[in-house]
């Protein structure tokens, strides 16, 4: 199990980093790590994806990979390492997050990303309804003073890279 980090552009895209992840229970068993032949620095201890990715990311930019935003599933969007570390990069993200996700769009607000009526509010494709529990709406970063922004996030079809 691993965590990657991928970088795409018009021309193509290519792995650049990889992480190995290890679930808790794994991670715990230090038999099974000495087995699989983890790491002892890794043996014993927990780290979360988006943990991981935040320590990928800082290596991205001392490496020189230009990029502008980052993109991740709902894994990452739950991750505030993750979403800390991309802010103070100074870059954007483009991130899934649960509707039921309480989500902070500035300062003074706090709401989930499902719970805001019309234009916020995710809906399901073609049915004007707000989505089923456990769709995802999309936290993204724009800028400076803008945190988050729900988005509807297409649940078929090709992912992007």
């Amino acid at each position: 199990m691993a965590v990657f980090a991928a970088y795409c552009a018009e021309a193509g895209q290519a792995l650049v980093d990889v992480e190995l992840y290890l679930p808790r229970a794994f991670a715990e068993d230090a038999e099974r790590c000495r087995v699989a032949g983890v790491p002892a620095e890794r043996a014993g201890t927990v780290v979360t994806k988006g943990e991981l990715a935040a320590v990928m990311l800082t290596r991205a930019i001392e490496a020189g990979i230009r990029f502008g935003f980052v993109a991740g599933d709902e894994v990452y969007g739950r991750s505030p390492a993750l979403r800390q570390a991309i802010e103070a990069a100074g870059r954007g993200y483009v991130l899934g997050v649960g509707v039921d996700r309480i989500v902070h769009r500035n300062s003074q607000d706090k709401t989930t990303a499902a719970a805001a009526k019309g234009t916020s509010c995710p809906r399901r494709p073609g049915s004007g309804r707000p989505p089923r529990p456990g769709r995802r709406a999309c936290a993204s970063t724009p800028g400076p003073g803008s945190r988050w922004t729900p988005t509807a996030v297409p649940t078929a079809g090709p992912a992007a890279c």
